[in-house]
């Protein structure tokens, strides 16, 4: 199996992730929303990169998992 390997060196990776994502989220997400929540949004265990190339905070919620709504 033959594999391509894109090498890339970074220059405005911020700026050109954050344009694909803001496009990306557009087609779903109403222009007139300023702020939007997602579940497990980012890699839970590392979520620095993520957080941080959109400007993002994160509001971790711990649960008793025994919990269980009905």
């Amino acid at each position: 199996m033959l594999n391509a390997v894109v090498i890339m060196d970074g220059k405005d990776f911020n700026k050109i992730a954050r344009f694909y994502m803001e496009k990306l989220y557009k087609l779903f997400i109403p222009p007139n929303f300023k702020h939007i929540f997602f579940n497990n949004g980012f890699e839970s265990f590392n979520p620095e990169p993520g957080l941080s190339m959109l400007g993002a905070l994160q509001i971790v919620v711990t649960r008793d998992p025994n919990y269980i709504c009905i």
